[in-house]
């Protein structure tokens, strides 16, 4: 039989494929399992395409468009890698589990990959210059009422204070590297700082401080003391809308008060300043004695009134709600947002309430539009609104309120004044209170009584800006910007009659009134900024290694000002309106003012291998401050990174991911002369008498010009390290600085002639140098899929110094010794224009406690010129310093780092289990100190103020001293009443040194499968608080009081300390 070959067919190949294919599905139906779940960031939004493979294997799946997925996983495989660019990758167990959720942790070192720059953006391998970056999302966690505050403590070298938690006001300072006032720049144009201070930080995308000359010499002038860089959030190309919504409330305290001291102890420390001056006793033991026996129980004959506590609320509410949407696709992109801040007041009214209201409503809008491939134009508007209406006097004085503040007038209220309430909510003139010394302060913060404050502040803000790609590594584009801050205030002061009951006629009898006249006050300003920048910019590619990015700006900034201001006194009836007055006692005034500046910028950065980077730009600016001659300033700058870790040589060292040598030099400008310096001004004057007896308005000369007046300059060097080790668990940087300004703006110490009748103008003549050191550290760890923890820290340390001033002729070594400013450190504080160059090395007297015998006063060198005859046991004890056995002048010392602190601190942690995370964040400064500068026993208020602390009471008291408790001259804080009392003694002198805790917060994010039953792509709830905790040698003073002294009870605010829960989602 003949053999016959097997013939396939097209039909049996199917056939025989078919089976085979059955096959192997049957037996891998077997041998497969599937995994699904979810991908989300640290938010708990989802991470469409976010990668996931199975450990060993070459099979893998992504994620969707809302980060879930499924994965077939084969038999024997035991763990999934799930990764996603800019976050940590993580592998995890299957054990069993058909489902697996993901929470991934950023990469700190991929996200930072880009960073936002002056002028444009940069990629972190071409940094060159020194770039500090706070971490938006942990601000946009703090309830505070402005941006600054939820920065503090957050970005090494950057020191920032807020002076005052007044609502409505801001006086936030921020500090770099001890410079003075920055400049700040919103996308890419400057602002005010109080717009800066009122942005919403939820809008913030990134925050950067250039702190080196070589980051902010491109804008020139402006950055002599440093830039803050916003940006804010834009839409996304995702093709997706999210909407999310942040809402929290609480309430707020004081985290301050005076702690006074009651009556009877009030009446006794009185009476031993009194026996110590040899002035007859104000009260008689017994009835010292009867106070402290009836204290608190019959209030209505031995009043204890504490006025601190009593014109204080425990608490006030104040609230957040904030709403956005954020998506788009290629073509076009959108961000809208709108947000609402509410706080009241903390000082209380008669009626147990506040009138102190402040609301802020903001709006934002960013657009982007890609109108073709080579064509882009954006638009971006954004509208803020503050209102504020509140009592007449506030906590703080004002110069706008013209006012004493109620924390002055309560310093001033003696415990023993009664209170009584009258008919209608009034309270009666206190009583044993002496006419025309004091008011009551519950009158004072009700606005139905003493009248009232209030204030509307507008600001729009709107930005065109058009891109064109000339060709490819080429493009152009511009930027029109229009701002405007439209500010309206008006004062209300009532003259308020106050009345004390005479038990005799049963009546209450007009005193005095609670102001000395009705008066209303408005004014009107109005601040306008033209903004016009173009750009060229070029980014070429020379074969693999080679990147070449250039960069040409115009800028071009027209500022201009007008304000009117109207009042009207002596009002018959209480009406809050300008024509309810009398028109013959009416008052107006006006102010305008106009500033220009104009730049070219040119920039040039070379990369090579992300290996080696150089830069260098130079602006050239001029302002309309200075005279022709001396109107442009140019201001160079170069700098170079070397990423060592990119060296081939570096490859087999795995545990550094980036390592990181920065250089850079520049030179910036200062501008912030007042106008027409160099020109013959002259002012209107009703001073002077020309013919007869009449006052006549004339027009004087303001003062002498200086046609040579130019540019403050600063040389900037500064030398940087940055690293990430142990694949990113260890991140850190350093960077040493030094800054030579000159040609600082100063009056020469010469005499004029009285015949001039005229000072000296200002002349560039002065220098100083400040020098300093960062370090930043923060440290990432995942435990496992569950835990994962962080902690970091930054601090910085500077100090100022003249290099060269006038200075007068020493008369001897010890007159130069005491009186030499040529080396010694400044305040480096704020002065407006620039940086107090006041000398902060005050000689003082050192001191070894008190005299405790009258052996140890007798063979004590000479204090009083008489033989220590005026001393008694209590007195401070001045040390001889010299040995010679008298003490003067020459035994002094230098023992103060001034109330501007050279080192500042901040730390922060985070923990997080599963849903669950605990974060805080602490911030404290140090080497600077206060003088308490008491000039009598009756301190700490200023002007011998009559309100005692309890702290008076470790002053030394010497044995049955009506009952106080003995505290002997060796254990005493404080000298005796009313003895040499000497500010320029060290015992006077208190460390500033402080820690707070800024924020903390417990947060829950639901899991990912709870947010999608709940079609929601993120869940947050939230508990915390902020300035919970302060750890500080001033236990009667806030330690980020205002530097001014005189200003500690007269003019401030304490801060709040606040406590809210709130909700986080996005759907």
């Amino acid at each position: 039989m003949k053999k016959q070959k097997l013939k396939y067919t097209s039909r049996s190949k199917g056939i025989f494929w078919g089976m085979i294919l059955i096959l192997m599905v049957s037996f891998n139906s077997f041998a497969q399992s599937t995994v699904t779940g979810s991908i989300v960031d640290e938010a708990g939004v989802g991470l469409p395409g976010a990668t996931i493979i199975v450990e060993g294997t070459t099979q893998g799946t992504t994620a969707d468009f809302d980060g879930n997925y499924s994965i077939t996983v084969p038999e024997g495989a035991t763990r999934l890698r799930f990764s996603y660019v800019g976050y940590l990758a993580q592998t995890i167990e299957i054990s069993g589990r058909s489902t697996i959720d993901v929470a991934m942790d950023p990469d700190a070192s991929e996200l930072a990959e880009v960073v936002i720059v002056g002028y444009g953006t940069q990629l972190e391998s071409e940094v060159t210059g020194s770039i500090g970056k706070a971490d938006t999302e942990d601000m946009a966690r703090v309830s505070t009422p402005t941006v600054s505050q939820a920065l503090q403590g957050r970005v090494a070298g950057v020191f920032i204070k807020n002076q005052s938690g007044q609502p409505g006001t801001n006086k936030t300072s921020i500090n770099i590297r001890g410079f003075g006032e920055p400049l700040y720049i919103v996308d890419g144009l400057p602002v005010d700082v109080s717009v800066f201070s009122a942005l919403n930080p939820d809008d913030i995308e990134e925050l950067n401080i250039l702190k080196d000359a070589a980051s902010a010499a491109v804008y020139g002038a402006r950055a002599g003391n440093g830039v803050v860089l916003v940006t804010t959030k834009r839409g996304t190309t995702s093709g997706r809308t999210q909407f999310s919504y942040r809402g929290d409330t609480g309430f707020q305290a004081l985290t301050y008060l005076p702690d006074a001291v009651d009556t009877w102890e009030y009446m006794a420390l009185w009476n031993i300043r009194a026996i110590d001056r040899g002035e007859d006793l104000r009260w008689s033991p017994e009835t010292v004695a009867d106070y402290r026996a009836n204290q608190g129980l019959d209030d209505e004959n031995f009043p204890n009134v504490d006025m601190f506590e009593l014109i204080s609320l425990n608490a006030s509410p104040m609230s957040t709600h904030d709403l956005s949407v954020r998506g788009g696709t290629t073509n076009v992109r959108y961000f809208i947002s709108g947000n609402l801040f509410d706080q009241n007041g903390l000082e209380k009214n008669v009626f147990g309430g506040t009138d102190t209201r402040f609301k802020r409503y903001q709006v934002r809008g960013n657009l982007d539009v890609s109108v073709t491939e080579k064509f882009d134009f954006n638009l971006d508007m954004s509208y803020n609104l503050q209102d504020f209406f509140g009592p007449r006097n506030q906590f703080e004085g004002t110069d706008w309120s013209q006012g004493q503040g109620i924390f002055a007038r309560s310093g001033r209220w003696r415990p023993f004044f009664s209170i009584v309430e009258l008919p209608g909510g009034h309270l009666d003139f206190p009583r044993g209170a002496p006419e025309g010394q004091t008011v009551n302060p519950l009158n004072l913060a009700s606005a139905e009584i003493g009248g009232s404050q209030e204030f509307q502040r507008q600001f729009v803000d709107v930005k065109l800006g058009a891109k064109y790609q000339l060709i490819p590594g080429l493009s152009t584009r511009a930027v029109l910007n229009y701002q405007s801050t439209n500010l309206q205030q008006k004062l209300f002061q009532k003259r308020a009659p106050e009345y004390r009951y005479n038990a005799d006629t049963q009546e209450h009898e007009f005193v005095r009134a609670l102001n000395a006249d009705t008066r209303v006050r408005k004014q009107n300003s109005q601040t306008s900024n033209l903004n016009f920048q173009y750009f060229l910019e070029g980014n070429h590619s020379f074969g693999e290694k080679h990147t070449l990015k250039t960069m040409y700006v115009f800028e071009y900034i027209q500022q201009d000002f007008e304000s009117f201001e109207a009042s009207r006194i002596l009002y018959e009836f209480p009406i809050s309106q300008l024509t309810a007055g009398p028109p013959d006692q009416q008052f107006n005034d006006d102010a305008i003012d106009r500033n220009k500046r104009m730049g070219h910028v040119g920039r040039i950065s070379y990369n090579y291998d992300d290996t080696y980077s150089l830069e260098v730009s130079a602006r050239y600016d001029g302002s309309i401050r200075f005279p022709k001659d001396s109107r442009w300033g140019l201001f160079p700058s170069i700098s170079g990174a070397w990423n060592i870790s990119e060296e081939s040589w570096f490859e087999n060292i795995d545990w550094v991911r980036t390592l990181k040598l920065r250089a850079s030099y520049g030179r910036l400008g200062f501008d912030g002369a007042g106008n027409f310096q160099d020109l013959n001004t002259y002012s209107f004057n009703e001073f002077y008498i020309y013919g007869g007896n009449n006052i006549r308005t004339s027009i004087i000369n303001d003062g002498l010009p200086n046609p040579q007046i130019t540019w403050e300059k600063m040389d900037i060097v500064n030398l940087g390290l940055d690293a990430n080790l142990f694949d990113g668990k260890l991140e850190g940087s350093v960077d040493v600085y030094k800054r030579n300004r000159f040609d600082v703006l100063g009056q020469r110490i010469l005499e004029v002639p009285p015949v001039v009748g005229a000072e000296l103008p200002l002349q560039n003549f002065q220098e100083f140098e400040n020098k300093g050191i960062e370090f930043s550290l923060r440290h990432n760890n995942r435990v496992n899929e569950n835990w994962n923890y962080s902690i970091g820290g930054n601090i910085g340390i500077n100090e100022e110094t003249i290099v060269h001033t006038d200075e007068v002729d020493f008369i001897n070594k010890e007159a130069e010794r005491r009186e030499k400013q040529i080396g010694q450190r400044t305040r480096t504080g704020d002065r407006g224009n620039g940086v107090d160059e006041t000398p902060i090395e005050v000689f003082y007297y050192e001191t070894d406690g008190l005299f405790t015998s009258q052996e140890e006063i007798d063979n004590w060198a000479d204090i009083d010129g008489n033989g220590n005859r005026s001393l008694q046991i209590g007195d401070v004890k001045p040390i001889d310093r010299n040995g010679d056995g008298r003490i003067t002048d020459a035994d002094k010392y230098v023992a103060t780092s001034g109330t501007n602190p050279r080192l500042t601190f901040g730390f922060q942690t985070r923990v997080a289990w599963k849903g669950f995370e605990l974060s805080s964040f602490w911030q404290g400064a140090s080497l600077f100190g206060w003088n308490l500068d008491w000039s009598e026993f009756e301190g700490p208020f200023p002007s011998n103020g009559v309100a005692l602390q309890k702290d008076i009471k470790d002053a030394y008291i010497p044995e049955n001293q009506f009952g106080l408790p003995t505290v002997s001259a060796s254990e005493a804080r404080w000298p005796r009443a009313s003895g040499i009392v000497n500010s320029e003694y060290d015992t006077y002198l208190i460390d500033g040194t402080y820690l707070r805790l800024k924020q903390l917060q417990l947060s829950y994010n639901f899991s990912p499968d709870l947010l999608q039953r709940l079609g929601l792509t993120n869940l947050k709830l939230y508990a915390g608080g902020t300035n919970i905790l302060t750890f500080s040698d001033l236990d009667f003073l806030d330690p980020e009081i205002d530097e001014d002294p005189a200003q500690f009870f007269g003019n401030y605010h304490p801060q709040t300390r606040v406590y809210n829960i709130g909700v986080q989602l996005g759907f």
